[in-house]
């Protein structure tokens, strides 16, 4: 199963970070707007996992692949990792998803010193929203292996 990426797709830096993590990972990492048709299936398994919790779900990207669902500060390692194999063996996913307006700063002059200042305030905004988002959380959801039949599954959630 290859990785996914799901993210707040109704927040303009959110995107601009999915973005990031898709082309640094050169495609190897598909990237889904959390709230988009596609997402429908991993958005109700998270949210059955978290109890229903769409505050916790919505407040950090999350990581899938065969093996665990991570949240939070725990996607960076699989992303890291994804991003050196992508050196020598780029990934063919594509980025589709539409840029978001909901939350977009405005530039009130075409002129340098108001595109830096964009620039710039786009970047703190990245750097708070990774802190608030990432940083300081972490969720990992282990599979553990395919469930017999008539039993139930043990799958472990770590917090």
């Amino acid at each position: 199963m290859e990785k996914i990426l799901l993210y707040n797709d109704r927040c303009s830096i959110c995107y601009r970070m999915a973005r990031i993590a898709w082309r640094i990972t050169r495609g190897r990492i598909k990237i889904l707007g959390m709230y988009s048709e596609e997402a429908r299936e991993h958005r109700s398994k998270i949210l059955d996992i978290l109890g229903g919790n769409e505050e916790i779900y919505s407040s950090m990207p999350w990581l899938i692949d065969s093996k665990k669902i991570r949240g939070g500060i725990s996607i960076l390692p699989p992303i890291i990792l994804e991003a050196l194999i992508s050196v020598a063996k780029p990934g063919s996913n594509v980025f589709l998803d539409p840029k978001p307006l909901g939350c977009e700063p405005r530039i009130k002059n075409n002129d340098l010193a108001s595109r830096i200042t964009y620039r710039l305030r786009t970047i703190y905004l990245m750097i708070s929203q990774s802190y608030s988002s990432i940083l300081t959380k972490r969720y990992i959801y282990h599979h553990s292996g395919s469930p017999k039949a008539g039993s139930g599954c043990s799958n472990k959630w770590e917090h």
